[in-house]
């Protein structure tokens, strides 16, 4: 099939773990066709954001090196 895209949506719940610690980053992959490989997808996003918190937070000091990890990021994928 021509054209078909999956969709990954990133959610950063920066706000919310003031008041719930036990709140991981979260991405939700939408592929309904099943097409593409949600791990492959998910460690090319954790990529991006990494490089670009990597960029961004280059003149803070101490500041935590590539924070998006397997174990950081919860990947959420809906059934059906």
């Amino acid at each position: 099939m021509v054209g078909h895209r999956c969709v990954a949506f990133v959610f950063l719940p920066h706000v919310l773990l003031i008041f719930h610690s036990s709140l991981r980053f979260s991405i939700l992959f939408l592929d309904s066709l099943r097409m593409h490989r949600k791990m492959h997808v998910a460690k090319m996003v954790m990529q991006w954001l990494n490089f670009e918190w990597n960029r961004r937070m280059k003149d803070v000091e101490d500041f935590i090196k590539s924070p998006f990890t397997r174990d950081a990021i919860q990947l959420v994928s809906p059934k059906g």
